[in-house]
């Protein structure tokens, strides 16, 4: 039983740091975008 909640929580916790990844890299994405768009609205 223990062993079975163990490795549940270790793939939710697997899934959820996947999932924090692909939303950081979405928001760098976007970040960077928005700061591109700034620049050159700037010059």
């Amino acid at each position: 039983m223990f062993l079975l909640i163990q490795s549940r929580s270790t793939a939710m916790s697997k899934h959820y740091s996947a999932t924090l990844n692909s939303h950081f890299k979405i928001n760098l994405h976007q970040r960077m975008g928005f700061s591109m768009k700034c620049e050159i609205s700037l010059k």
